[in-house]
């Protein structure tokens, strides 16, 4: 869809992706890994380039062994690919997972190994869906502005049906990073705060 000729309104998963790179390395993870998907989302494919080129920019590129990918995104798919990466010879300490479903299923992936999060590994999802906020999870996760972006969408249409006639707008806005407890709570260090948007959660 982001070739098609029309409005569009979307949030920037490239940066979303690197925001959390930029964080785990500011945090002194040291094995991170990442559990993506087939790529036929557009969305998740920006998330994963975000989230490669930021760990290439600071000098920590992502293995091919330290990354899983899911045919689904499902809380099975999820806990499924943690083990197999908490089965390396060198596990990893962090794991940055494409949507908030395969989080929680590698968080529950993390314990059934006896493993403890955050003390162990670290997780972090994306979207911020209802259950990353329950307390069996308080997922670290990035937001997308939904408020905004539904009211952007409406506004357009609303244009539309009016009779605008000018050329389909490209609206890209910026996510948040929510700072719980799958990464203790952590703060992004001052020294890396600039350019990294948090959200009223953040610890």
């Amino acid at each position: 869809m982001s070739g098609a000729a029309c409005d569009q309104v979307s949030s920037d998963n490239v940066a979303g992706g690197a925001t959390v790179a930029r964080y785990l390395v500011a945090c002194g993870r040291r094995r991170i890994a990442m559990i993506g998907g087939t790529g036929a989302a557009s969305t998740i494919r920006d998330r994963e380039r975000g989230f490669r080129q930021a760990l290439d920019d600071e000098g920590r590129p992502l293995g091919f062994a330290n990354c899983e990918q899911v045919d689904t995104f499902s809380h099975e798919t999820g806990r499924a690919a943690a083990q197999r990466l908490l089965e390396l010879a060198r596990p990893p300490d962090a794991v940055f997972c494409t949507n908030d479903v395969i989080a929680l299923g590698a968080i529950d992936g993390a314990r059934a190994r006896g493993l403890r999060v955050p003390e162990d590994l670290w997780v972090v999802g994306y979207d911020d869906i209802e259950m990353a906020s329950w307390g069996a999870y308080d997922l670290t996760t990035v937001r997308q502005p939904l408020d905004e972006m539904v009211g952007l969408a409406v506004g357009h249409l609303r244009a539309r049906i009016r009779g605008d006639a000018s050329p389909p707008a490209r609206d890209c806005l910026p996510n948040g990073l929510v700072i719980r407890g799958s990464t203790a709570r952590t703060p992004m260090p001052e020294g890396a705060r600039e350019g990294v948007p948090f959200t009223k959660d953040q610890a």
